[in-house]
């Protein structure tokens, strides 16, 4: 009796073991598929109107030098082609802005948002081939000389809220989001990484709408 129970617990340890792990397994699975959260502030305006589902493009910088709790300029646009445009209190245009763009600046920057090179955008991927460049380049310098660009710039777009393209999924809250550190001294830096040219023209696009003369002070 004793050497029969002393078999059946020896059984039961590798089965504790399996399932413990295949637990652990299942519960790192779950955490990757959860969906992307949002890094763009929420820019508060009085319209009930204005709804988070119907966003289909969020941008903002982080100031990575400043110590300022609001970040940098922010930026929203709605499926109706609505724009709403945030500057921060410490900044001389401080407040919030909006207009409508018109269709050709919308189908300009839609077709550069929803491009292979935004949509496939591999943020590991392009940082793995820029350290390659500088060690075939001998360019050791690179990281030090871009401590002079701190922002990092975030682009958040729902490709099928407008004009679905059918991204991943295909649901409409898909999200595609890219986050990089000193895009303009990158941009500049490897004019033959087509992606960082593709984000570089979108951001371009996206400051002429924020500094265009159609904005209207809201609040």
């Amino acid at each position: 009796m004793k050497n029969y129970l002393q078999m059946n617990q020896s059984c039961r340890l590798p089965f504790l073991i399996v399932f413990v792990v295949l637990t652990f397994s299942l519960n790192i699975t779950v955490s990757a598929q959860e969906t992307i959260r949002s890094e763009i502030p929420a820019i508060n305006i009085n319209d009930d109107t204005r709804h988070a589902e119907d966003i289909i493009l969020g941008y903002t910088e982080k100031l990575n030098h400043l110590s300022e709790p609001e970040g940098g300029v922010s930026l929203l646009i709605y499926k109706d082609n609505y724009v709403i445009v945030y500057y921060p209190a410490y900044m001389k245009r401080a407040g919030t802005y909006g207009m409508y763009l018109d269709d050709a600046m919308m189908s300009r920057l839609w077709s550069l948002l929803t491009s292979v090179d935004t949509l496939a955008f591999d943020e590991e991927a392009i940082r793995r081939h820029i350290q390659a460049l500088n060690r075939a380049k001998a360019e050791q310098s690179a990281s030090l000389s871009r401590s002079g660009d701190g922002a990092t710039t975030v682009i958040e777009v729902y490709p099928n809220r407008y004009q679905s393209v059918g991204f991943g999924s295909g649901d409409v809250d898909e999200m595609k989001q890219i986050a990089w550190h000193g895009l303009k001294w990158d941009a500049n830096a490897y004019p033959d990484i087509q992606e960082l040219q593709n984000l570089a023209m979108i951001q371009q696009v996206l400051y002429e709408i924020m500094q265009h003369v159609g904005l209207e002070h809201l609040e």
